[in-house]
């Protein structure tokens, strides 16, 4: 009777705890972005950099890492929050809309506040917000533009000048998932 009740290999296990997340959109030969909805939940991104990581680049301790709920919307790919103490660090991960360049889509998502970041994905920009946007007031963005998808950190802006180290560990993870 026990013979029937062996436990799985690990490797199993992480094969068909990825294989139940939704699948990332594809593009089509003809160039059309495909997104086909399992309806099982997020694909999981906290594995894109690790929560030691974060907290190396931001010289903190004690950073937990937690996937958030449900997609937000046919867009929302997932999202990683990292967390210690006061420290809040939003990683998400979204199909963008290719019906802009890169580079128009960032400085969208930014609010038009964006500096360009060269080098990053195909476009990237970094904003720092002030009262002016007064539901970001003291937040900081970086969005960059990687083919079909959007990696998007938002967390304290005091931190931002390590957003985009943060973003060049999770772009190779990206583009994996």
């Amino acid at each position: 009777m026990v013979a029937g009740c062996a436990q799985q290999p690990a490797a199993d296990t992480v094969t068909e705890a990825k294989s139940s997340a939704t699948p990332l959109p594809t593009r089509a030969p003809d160039g059309s972005i495909i997104i086909r909805d399992t309806g099982t939940g997020i694909t999981p991104v906290c594995g894109l950099v690790s929560p030691q990581r974060i907290g190396e680049i931001f010289g903190i301790t004690g950073v937990e890492a937690r996937e958030s709920g449900m997609p937000e919307n046919g867009n929302h790919v997932g999202t990683c929050e990292y967390t210690a103490e006061s420290f809040r660090l939003t990683l998400a991960i979204h199909a963008r809309d290719i019906t802009l360049s890169p580079a128009e889509f960032v400085q969208g998502a930014t609010y038009e506040k964006g500096r360009t970041i060269d080098g990053l994905g195909d476009a990237a920009a970094l904003a720092t917000f002030d009262d002016s946007i007064p539901e970001l007031d003291g937040f900081a963005r970086l969005v960059v533009a990687q083919d079909i998808l959007t990696l998007i950190l938002t967390g304290p802006g005091e931190n931002a000048d390590g957003f985009p180290e943060v973003a060049r560990e999770a772009l190779p993870g990206v583009a994996s998932l």
